[in-house]
C-alpha cells in the first residue's frame, strides 16, 4: 500500500551497483506485496557489461518472480517460497585481454576491507530454506576471443531441495549445438554430499544418439568417490561424437555401442569396472578392469 514501484527499482539498482559495480536497468513493472506472504515481481531486467565486451549486457530477464514466507521472519528464518526466471538470456564472454564479464570488480579499499573483516559476525538468520527454482525458456551464450561460440537455448530447469532440507531433484532440457539434451539428477542427501559425506545418487543424461545412466552413491571433497551401476548406450556413435566435438569423426567407428558395469571411482587413484558387459555392433564381451594409479608405476 505504501511502497512505490519506483522505490523498489531504486533500491534494487543501488544494491546491485554496490555489490557488482554494474548498472541494473528495470524497464518493466516492479511490484511487492506482503500479505499473506512476501512476493516480489520485476519485469524486463538487464544487468549491463563493462566497456570492452561485444554484448551490451551480461544477463537479461523478461520476468523474475520470488518471495518469502512472512511469519518465519519473526523467528529469523528466511524461507524463500520459490524463484522463477522467465526468458532469461545470459551472455558469458572472455575478451582477448583475458577479462571475463562474469567477474565483478568490487574491490574495497584495504582499510575498509580490514574493518569489514574485523566486524564480521555470524549470520543473523537462524535458518534458510529455498523452495522450487524454475527457469523457463532461457538461453546461455559463451564467447571466447578467437574460438567458436557455444550456445545453449530453449533451456528449461526445475530444481527442488537446493537447501538440503529434502532430497535434491533436478530435471532440465535444452538445445545444445542445435540438438536436444535432457538431464535428470536425484540426490537423496544433498546436504551430506556437499559436506563431503556419502549420499545415494541417480543421474540420467540423454543426448543425440546416446544415453548415460548412473545409479549408486557419490562423495565429494578432496578425494571424490563414486560407486554404482553405470550404463551407456549409443545407436550411432559417429553422430554422437560429431555433436559433442563439433567435428566429423576421423576414421571408421562402430555404429552401435553399449557398456554396462558396476563402476567404482576413487579420485584418480583407482578406477574399477566390475561385471563389465560391452557390445560394439556384432562384437560383444564381458570381463573386469581395475586401474590403480596411486603408485609411481600405474597398475592395470
Amino acid at each position: 500500500m505504501f511502497i512505490s514501484a519506483d522505490f523498489i527499482k531504486g533500491q534494487l539498482q543501488a544494491q546491485v551497483k554496490k555489490a557488482t559495480g554494474r548498472e541494473l536497468e528495470i524497464k518493466g513493472k516492479a511490484s511487492i506485496s506482503v500479505l499473506p506472504n512476501i512476493a516480489i515481481n520485476v519485469e524486463d531486467v538487464t544487468l549491463g557489461n563493462p566497456a570492452g565486451f561485444a554484448s551490451p549486457y551480461l544477463v537479461h530477464m523478461a520476468k523474475l518472480e520470488t518471495g518469502a514466507a512472512l511469519m518465519p521472519l519473526l523467528s529469523k528464518e528466511l524461507r524463500i517460497t520459490g524463484v522463477t526466471l522467465h526468458g532469461a538470456t545470459l551472455h558469458l564472454e572472455e575478451a582477448k585481454t583475458g577479462a571475463k564479464n562474469w567477474e565483478f570488480a568490487t574491490a574495497k579499499p584495504a582499510a575498509e576491507a580490514k574493518s569489514a573483516k574485523a566486524t564480521q559476525t555470524k549470520s543473523p538468520l537462524n535458518a534458510l530454506a529455498i523452495g522450487r527454482v524454475t527457469i523457463k525458456d532461457a538461453a546461455l551464450y559463451y564467447t571466447k576471443a578467437g574460438e567458436k561460440p557455444l550456445a545453449v537455448e530453449a533451456l528449461n530447469v526445475s530444481l527442488d531441495g537446493a537447501d538440503g532440507r529434502s532430497p535434491l531433484s533436478l530435471s532440465g532440457s535444452a538445445n545444445y549445438q542445435g540438438q536436444p539434451v535432457q538431464v535428470k539428477l536425484g540426490v537423496e542427501q544433498f546436504k551430506a554430499l556437499m559436506a563431503g559425506k556419502v549420499s545415494p545418487l541417480l543421474a540420467s543424461i540423454q543426448v543425440p544418439s546416446g544415453v548415460v545412466n548412473f545409479d549408486g552413491t557419490a562423495q565429494l571433497g578432496d578425494a571424490p568417490k563414486a560407486d554404482g551401476k553405470f550404463a551407456f548406450t549409443s545407436d550411432n556413435l559417429a553422430v554422437l561424437i560429431g555433436w559433442a566435438t563439433g567435428k566429423k569423426p576421423a576414421g571408421s567407428l562402430p555404429n552401435k555401442l553399449s557398456v554396462k558395469t558396476q563402476f567404482g571411482f576413487a579420485g584418480m587413484q583407482a578406477i574399477t569396472l566390475k561385471d563389465l558387459n560391452f557390445a560394439m555392433d556384432a562384437l560383444s564381451g564381458n570381463g573386469a578392469l581395475v586401474l590403480n594409479l596411486a603408485g609411481a608405476v600405474p597398475a592395470m
